[in-house]
Order: C-alpha cells, then sequence, then structure tokens
C-alpha cells in the first residue's frame, strides 16, 4: 500500500523500526571504520513501515584526506554506475509489491521536489 504524500516517517528506536539493535549497532560501527580507512564520506537512512532510525551521516565532505568539515546532511553523492541496477531491482521489487508504480510522479513519494524542475 502506498503512503500518501503528506506522511513523513517517523523518527524511532531501532528496536520500533524493526531492527535488531545489536545488529543496527554493528552496522553503524561498520559505517564508521569504513570512513576512517576506506571511504571519504557515507550516508544513510533506514525506512520500515513509515518508522525512520533517523539519518546517519559519516567521513568528511570532501575526498581530499586533509578535509576537517564532516560530512553534511545536505550532501550530494553520485551514483556511479554499479549503483543504477541495485536501484532498478529495489525500485522493481517495491512495483511487484504493489508500493510503487513506474507511472507514479517522484513528487508523490518526494514532495519537496513538487515545485522544482527535477
Amino acid at each position: 500500500m502506498r503512503s500518501s504524500s503528506d506522511e513523513f516517517l517517523a523518527i524511532s528506536s531501532p528496536d520500533d523500526a524493526g531492527l535488531y539493535p545489536d545488529r543496527w549497532n554493528r552496522a553503524l560501527a561498520l559505517a564508521q571504520r569504513l570512513t576512517q580507512t576506506l571511504l571519504p564520506g557515507l550516508a544513510f537512512q533506514v525506512s520500515v513501515r513509515g518508522k525512520s532510525t533517523g539519518e546517519f551521516q559519516f567521513g568528511r565532505q570532501s575526498p581530499d584526506p586533509n578535509c576537517s568539515m564532516s560530512l553534511r546532511t545536505d550532501s550530494i553523492f553520485l551514483s556511479a554506475s554499479l549503483t543504477k541496477p541495485i536501484v532498478a531491482m529495489a525500485v522493481m521489487l517495491l512495483v511487484e509489491r504493489g508500493d510503487l508504480a513506474l507511472s507514479d510522479a517522484v513528487s508523490d513519494y518526494l514532495p519537496q521536489l513538487a515545485d522544482s524542475s527535477k
């Protein structure tokens, strides 16, 4: 079932969102380690049935190793070619479940894009 465009995700604890807290904490620790050793920055948000863990940002704003600015919530990431088939598969799973239609407007899910040229 699709959510209406005026609904927003409720920020909740990992347990309330249906996640295993110990696994969630391991995922956060892994993200932290990855941005200290392998990746300049990493951001994500997990949502389950209208409940979200909130936004998480790790690492620095720039690939420059000397950058001291932390990753911001409005950071923009390029989607590499490897990302596209993964996103396409996730979209098609949502289509199969009836949660999304390929003819839906993006603004149905991201109302902030309704008045833009995107």
